[in-house]
């Protein structure tokens, strides 16, 4: 693209300067959130450019928008109409304001705020970045709103350019916590930036194993998100517990888990990791896998002899998750002699209740298969599977738990039926259960209403 006369880039700078000193740099930081955006996804630009810039996309872009279009004519496209000449047009006219802003951020003698410094850190800008920092006015170790430096954001997003620019610096403190205990090497470790970790580990002003407010370590999130190379270089330091307990009494082996990260489960693999440790609320790096339905991960944390019906502090265990998630995590827990089918949590429901109530037609069947499950069995408040599966509308489960002959007009501690509460869903279960000759349609609640009252109520 061919440089703009200098009466036109005046324009376009009087105009930018006109904003930018009026509103602390916000604008030139909304323009490099888009420039990142740009990026990525081009489809979507000019309706997240107008959200993005806000009020300086009516006060200062649209006007510059029609300086250019004057200025070039001919070359500039005319169909706005158009989806994808207005991306193309939008874009281009987007590049040039980019390109003389970060020319005049660099050179202006007005006082900075520290946002164009923290935006180019966070959104990779390099040339901005290094004509900032020859500024008097412009601290490399600023701190957002969150706390947080150019050096944490640059770690985090993996730009190694600009921590190596940052880092030479004698002014930026390398393991700055943020508002809430954060240093760059947890960012860079939870984003598995190896080099930016290597680096981090290799100064002695780097503390490898900080806690941050929530008790937990660089180690901790790197576990979590299942990023090998951030793990393995952590591993090594004898400085670094494999095994620490944040403020919740949680593990790293709990958060790997928990996310499904198998990769990281199996770098855990060391004498030094508790596999079968609790938290404070008594759940087990299985248990975390059985809720989240992550098969892979129950299988290998079955196969370090961990206890597979543990109970946490409201009662329920690994299959009491499961059952409510996913057929395969329930099917592998069911296959070991150690694990009871039916057992009750501490308000009284079964892992049958749980499947039934978020309508796992495989779940189900798999429990009711079983001799030592009760398909009728109530909790504490007397609710039955077959009730929770007739509010939630599953059908499905609802036609499944009645062919294996339960009460269809169970009621509760309320007085209320699984019809009463089907009827209230509006749903193909009222029909399903009306089918059954031993239904009685009419009948009272402890409150004296009927199922036909909640119907009418929810007009279904």
């Amino acid at each position: 693209m061919d440089t703009l006369p200098n009466e036109i880039r005046d324009k376009i700078l009087f105009l930018s300067s006109r904003y930018w000193s009026a509103d602390s740099s916000n604008f030139l930081n909304s323009m490099l959130v888009c420039r990142s955006w740009y990026q990525s996804v081009m489809w979507s630009a000019p309706k997240f450019l107008a959200v993005a810039v806000g009020e300086a996309e009516q006060w200062v872009f649209v006007p510059i928008l029609r300086i250019i279009k004057r200025h070039y004519k001919n070359d500039f496209p005319r169909r706005l109409e158009d989806s994808l000449q207005a991306v193309v047009a939008w874009r281009w006219t987007f590049n040039v304001m980019v390109n003389l802003l970060l020319e005049w951020a660099a050179n202006s003698t007005t006082t900075l705020s520290p946002i164009p410094l923290l935006a180019a850190a966070q959104y990779g800008h390099r040339y901005l970045m290094q004509k900032l920092l020859e500024r008097n006015d412009v601290a490399a170790d600023s701190r957002s709103d969150y706390g947080r430096t150019p050096l944490s954001y640059a770690a985090a997003n993996g730009n190694k350019e600009i921590v190596d620019l940052l880092l030479r610096r004698d002014d930026v403190l390398a393991d700055s916590r943020d508002d809430i205990g954060r240093t760059p090497l947890t960012y860079a470790a939870a984003g598995d930036c190896k080099q930016i970790v290597e680096q981090l580990l290799g100064r002695d002003d780097v503390l490898a194993d900080s806690r941050d407010y929530f008790g937990r370590t660089p180690f901790s999130y790197a576990a979590e998100y299942g990023q090998n190379m951030a793990l393995w270089l952590l591993m090594e330091r004898e400085d670094v517990a494999a095994d620490s307990r944040d403020d919740v009494g949680r593990t790293p082996l709990s958060y790997a888990a928990e996310k499904g990260s198998w990769s990281g489960l199996y770098l855990l693999r060391r004498e030094d990791v508790a596999a079968d440790s609790r938290d404070d609320v008594g759940r087990t790096p299985l248990s975390y896998a059985a809720k989240n339905g992550r098969e892979n991960v129950v299988r290998q944390l079955l196969e370090w002899d961990v206890s597979a019906d543990s109970r946490d502090s409201s009662g329920r265990t690994p299959l009491s998750y499961a059952a409510g998630k996913s057929s395969g995590v329930t099917l592998c827990l069911l296959e070991r002699e150690d694990v009871a089918a039916d057992s009750r949590d501490d308000v009284g429901r079964t892992p049958l209740s749980y499947a039934a109530e978020n309508g796992r037609e495989r779940a189900v069947r798999q429990l009711l298969e079983r001799e030592d499950v009760a398909a009728d069995s109530r909790d504490d408040v007397g609710r039955t599977p077959l009730s929770y599966a007739a509010e939630n509308g599953h059908e499905r489960v609802v036609r499944q738990l009645l062919e294996w002959d339960v009460s269809a007009d169970s009621r509760d501690s309320s007085g209320r039926t699984p019809l009463s509460y089907a009827a209230e869903k509006g749903s193909g279960t009222a029909l399903a259960l009306l089918e059954r000759n031993n239904v009685v349609a009419d009948l009272q609640d402890n409150t004296g209403r009927t199922p036909l009252s909640y119907a009418k109520e929810t007009k279904r």
